[in-house]
């Protein structure tokens, strides 16, 4: 890393990573989240090495080959829980705004825990609640997959989207003070979170459809839906949804994305969602968390100014927390 970069990344930017499976792969490799080895593309003292303050570390039950179980959803929110106790010197777990602040007193990573998909709640909003007492702060309503809340974007010829579990959800997470993410949902289901949401809603991990037509990707007018809730996108790292460069695409590609989520929306509502060690295969030149400075460094040399990065790698996610989180 370069020592100018190093040095900005620890006290020019506020850097906020909106998604991660760091947490879901240290649990399944059966190892420590401070130091992961390869194939982990993150891991805490990576993280502090690039600079990263707050880090959304997420739970996730591959819904692929079994139906979700609930144990492994609780066996991994356990884990988060000792793993904070056991570094409590270098990370601390969010659950209120002034957790964050006391963290950047105390020079530690701040840690916000969420789930993917809403299978976790078993089709039961006491499930919601409970997670929220287990320190849960935001929720992705579904993976790709259909659910009990609503149709996740593998079943998008459907047309489907809230049920009423789901539009439930949504009342009861912003009564209780817990982000939406809308990543991975149905466009039916984006837009009725949308409408009855009385809080700002993030897509933690998505990108530009008018930059590369996939189907996780959000359309302009979604773009322009989630500014208008006060929301956010979290540009992410994962080579399908950015574009069909071969081998596979690289730093310019996310910078394409940055810049047009920026044009459509406002720079107030692009932030980054890496998905780290959810990527099969990564980004060329930003194959790993430390590399993450080299994204601000194509920032600058592709035109944006040090406000409008400060603003891209942490402070509108930052504000967002604040209005979102009670």
């Amino acid at each position: 890393m370069p020592e100018s970069l190093k040095d900005k990344s620890r006290s020019g930017y506020y850097i906020v990573d909106s998604h991660c499976d760091t947490l879901s792969r240290a649990w399944k490799m059966h190892r420590d989240l401070d130091i992961l080895p390869p194939p982990a593309q993150s891991d805490l003292g990576r993280m502090r090495t690039a600079g990263v303050n707050l880090q959304f570390l997420s739970v996730f039950v591959d819904l692929n080959s079994r139906p979700p179980s609930l144990r492994e959803y609780l066996q991994q929110i356990e884990f988060f829980h000792q793993q904070m106790e056991k570094y409590a010197k270098i990370v601390r777990p969010v659950c209120i705004v002034s957790d964050i602040d006391q963290a950047k007193k105390k020079g530690q990573l701040a840690a916000l825990l969420c789930i993917e998909g809403g299978e976790a709640l078993q089709g039961d909003l006491v499930l919601l609640q409970a997670f929220y007492r287990l320190g849960v702060r935001s929720l992705g309503l579904t993976w790709n997959c259909r659910n009990a809340l609503a149709d996740g974007v593998g079943e998008r010829n459907t047309r489907g989207g809230l049920t009423s579990f789901g539009r439930s959800v949504v009342r009861e997470m912003n009564r209780l003070g817990m982000l939406i993410d809308v990543s991975h949902l149905s466009e039916a289901g984006f837009w009725d979170v949308l409408e009855i949401s009385s809080s700002p809603v993030i897509a933690s991990h998505s990108n530009c459809q008018s930059v590369h037509d996939h189907p996780r990707n959000l359309t302009d007018e979604q773009l322009k839906g989630l500014a208008k809730n006060g929301g956010a996108v979290g540009i992410t790292l994962v080579n399908q949804f950015l574009g069909p460069e071969r081998p596979r695409p690289s730093l310019q590609a996310v910078l394409e994305h940055l810049e047009h989520a920026a044009s459509i929306m406002g720079l107030e509502h692009v932030g980054i969602g890496t998905d780290f060690d959810g990527v099969d295969e990564p980004v060329q030149e930003l194959e790993e968390v430390t590399k993450l400075p080299l994204l601000i460094e194509g920032m600058l040399n592709q035109g944006f100014t040090e406000g409008m990065i400060r603003k891209i790698m942490g402070e509108n996610y930052l504000q967002i927390i604040n209005q979102v989180l009670k």
